[in-house]
Parts: C-alpha cells; sequence; structure tokens
C-alpha cells in the first residue's frame, strides 16, 4: 500500500492494473461505488489506496489475462462508467 498517496479511482484502477503483467481486473458491477454519483466518485473524488481496494471488494469482478484480451483485439483496459 502507498500510506497518504490519493488518487482517484480512475487513477488507482490504471496504476493498480498497469502494475501487473498477465492479468487485469474487469469491473461488472462497481457496488463498492454510490451508482447515483459514479462519475464523480470515479473520476474526481481522491482517495487512498486502502479505500480503493475496500470499495473494489465489495464490487462484482474478475479477471482476464492480458495475452487472451490481445486475441479478442482489445488493447485497453480501462474502466469506463
Amino acid at each position: 500500500m502507498l500510506p497518504n498517496v490519493v488518487l482517484t479511482s480512475d487513477q488507482w484502477f490504471a496504476y493498480l492494473n498497469g502494475k501487473n503483467k498477465y492479468h487485469i481486473v474487469i469491473m461488472d458491477h462497481p457496488a463498492g461505488w454510490n451508482p447515483h454519483n459514479l462519475q464523480y466518485e470515479w473520476y474526481k473524488e481522491k482517495i487512498t489506496q486502502e479505500v480503493f481496494m475496500e470499495r473494489l471488494s465489495r464490487s462484482a469482478r474478475h479477471t482476464e489475462r492480458k495475452s487472451d484480451l490481445k486475441k479478442k483485439g482489445l488493447e485497453h483496459y480501462e474502466y469506463h462508467a
């Protein structure tokens, strides 16, 4: 964990997926974020990595290998609300 570092959820998601060379997390249902305020909470609200990981743990997600996504023609792995 990076103590005292605050980033948006979008930035944490990109940072943490970028560190993993083989698998990425794909958000199926972002239950850890308020669906009525998702745009703000995902792209503007700055939070710690600990808060991000807690929200992520409440969300439905799965992982895929980057090589499998490339075979499907997907080159960008960002989450878009």
